[in-house]
């Protein structure tokens, strides 16, 4: 009996083509269409909960965070479901990082991930038992064919753990077709509404050049924030500025009374109401996830533990956050500017459409010109 289940095993990896509703499935090259249709069918990952304790983008020491967190009550063993019809692609067993993980590759080239979790589904329990005899260890990473473990649309692939690192909790990623992690609250049957606008802390104004300048000084300088009502916070001492000055920001999403959380999805500048800067957590290359650094200030972080967000782009930054790294790239030149007053405005969104706004007053002063003196 156990020679005739590998016999299977064998003939289904050669020939898949399984089909659902008397339609064959054909799975598309990954490299053939890039970007996501957020409009797709997906089904909520599991059973647990609706609660999203942490959000994509959200700051790691060493990275960005690839997906979502989905509440699991500080319990382990509910059902992790196949958000879409597909097949697992890739099945990771370690005791640190993410666990146990599990990835599924969709029929239209999309792919999805489980992480932390408690056990698999019992055919995955049985591919993981003989690769583990396979190399004698607990460890492993392994790619499974195509054919060997396909599931439908709401089956049960998995149940909710707390392996790996962390307390119980189901994390979860979405990718396009080129691997490159997606937003998934931004799938259209995964949005709700949460009420909560983001809150915005302190700002800092820093010289990006030598010669430049912030209040006369070449240092970095922080500002107090002000809250108003309706979400509107300001600045109100003016800010003498001169040379190239970049902005950044603290502001996070905070979850509502019920612990709904979308978390900070597009921060925008304004300088005299023109937008110089525009960034949104949409999705991160592949690779981006690691150059976090380029867009926090890291050595603040490093030194004291401050979330400031960069509100400009730097040469060498490739995150696909921005929506322009030459017209919105946020770097304010001072030369560029007449001199005297200006208003600017920093917007903080959420998923759910609420937002928050910083306002002040900047104070542009040229650079005085050196020249030689003519005799």
């Amino acid at each position: 009996m156990l020679i005739a289940f590998f016999i299977c095993l064998t003939v289904i990896s050669w020939d898949f083509s399984p089909e659902i509703k008397g339609e064959t499935i054909q799975f598309e090259n990954s490299l053939q269409k890039p970007g996501f249709d957020f409009s797709l069918n997906f089904i909520w990952p599991t059973n647990a909960s609706k609660i999203v304790t942490n959000q994509f983008g959200a700051y790691r020491k060493t990275h960005f965070h690839e997906g979502i967190d989905i509440s699991t009550n500080k319990r382990t063993g509910y059902d992790v479901y196949a958000v879409r019809s597909g097949y697992v692609s890739r099945i990771r067993v370690s005791p640190n990082g993410y666990g146990k993980q599990l990835t599924l590759k969709h029929i239209d080239g999309t792919s999805a991930s489980f992480s932390h979790l408690k056990k698999f589904s019992e055919r995955v329990e049985r591919y993981v038992h003989q690769q583990q005899i396979k190399i004698g260890g607990y460890e492993i990473d392994v790619n499974p064919d195509s054919g060997l473990l396909f599931y439908n649309q709401g089956d049960i692939v998995a149940y909710t753990g707390e392996s790996g690192v962390g307390p119980p909790h189901l994390h979860f990623e979405v990718y396009d077709r080129n691997m490159n992690p997606v937003n998934p609250l931004l799938i259209e049957s995964y949005k709700f509404e949460e009420y909560t606008p983001p809150i915005i802390g302190r700002l800092l104004v820093k010289p990006l050049s030598i010669s430049s300048r912030v209040d006369g000084v070449r240092k970095s300088k922080r500002f107090s924030t002000k809250k108003k009502p309706n979400s509107e916070y300001i600045v109100h001492q003016p800010i003498h500025i001169s040379g190239d000055i970049g902005m950044e920001v603290f502001t996070e999403d905070v979850p509502d009374a019920e612990r709904r959380l979308t978390g900070i999805y597009e921060l925008q500048l304004f300088l005299d109401d023109t937008l110089i800067y525009d960034a949104k957590y949409d999705s991160l290359q592949s690779y981006g996830a690691k150059e976090i650094a380029l867009h926090y200030d890291y050595p603040l972080m490093r030194s004291e533990g401050a979330k400031f967000q960069k509100l400009y782009v730097q040469d060498g930054n490739r995150l696909s956050l921005y929506q322009s790294r030459t017209t919105l790239n946020g770097i304010i030149h001072t030369e560029k500017m007449t001199p005297g007053e200006h208003e600017f405005k920093i917007v903080s969104k959420d998923l759910a459409g609420n937002f928050a706004t910083l306002t002040g007053t900047l104070i542009s002063n040229h650079i005085p010109e050196i020249r030689n003196a003519q005799y």
